[in-house]
């Protein structure tokens, strides 16, 4: 006979479904307590595990073996897609912060390389403090990644979104400049088009992102 499937919250975030063996084991770790709110299929709301019939008895025994045992500390299991994402993290951080600088220098020690008009050098002048700061989100996110952070996750979905939207803004952005004629754009049809199939790609990873953080084994690996 199959085992009931639970539902649990920790740091105000939903996490499972997991069998009531699972459940019972992450009370034993004490990576839940008594208090710990818990639902499963026929309850009407959720609950405190420990005022529930059937988990309280075993609830019960998992802490006090727990605590006659030597402090043991609960390792989630890693995915290979928070391993992968966190070092492509850093990776693109870490590019970002070093290309920062080259871009300043191509505004202000070579203006008459780009011969830019005002307006293009405020839109390049905002992209590049957007693009250094979110650099630097993307370095520490890949870092908490690593250490397997629920903050990390959060801040990493919350980049990819606005990665996505930021991206569209610069397409239309970078597309108008070229159609209007701004000083420092190319004007020709091949440049406005090869722009636009780059802004393309340029969704590619945040679409990643958000899809993978969303992932339930992503949410229940990042929990600390």
């Amino acid at each position: 006979m199959n085992e009931r499937q639970w539902y649990y919250m920790k740091n105000e975030q939903q996490y499972g479904p997991v069998s009531e063996s699972s459940l019972v084991e992450l009370f034993h770790d004490r990576t839940l307590g008594p208090e710990t709110q818990v639902w499963t299929q026929g309850m009407e709301d959720w609950r405190q595990a420990s005022s529930i019939d059937e988990l309280a008895p075993l609830i019960s025994s998992a802490l006090q073996t727990t605590a006659t045992a030597a402090p043991q500390s609960f390792v989630p299991q890693r995915p290979t897609s928070v391993t992968v994402f966190g070092i492509l993290n850093i990776i693109f951080g870490s590019l970002g912060l070093i290309c920062t600088p080259v871009g300043l220098v191509a505004i202000f020690v070579m203006p008459n390389a780009m011969n830019p008009d005002g307006s293009a050098i405020a839109w390049l002048l905002l992209s590049t403090v957007i693009g250094f700061g979110c650099t630097i989100l993307l370095l520490t996110v890949g870092i908490g990644l690593l250490y397997l952070k629920a903050w990390a996750r959060i801040w990493c979905l919350g980049y990819g979104w606005f990665a996505i939207v930021w991206g569209i803004v610069g397409m239309i952005v970078n597309i108008g400049l070229s159609v209007s004629g701004a000083s420092g754009y190319n004007q020709d049809t091949p440049h406005v088009i090869g722009g636009f199939c780059g802004g393309l790609i340029g969704f590619v990873y945040p679409i990643l992102l958000v899809v993978y953080m969303r992932s339930p084994n992503v949410k229940n690996a990042c929990i600390r």
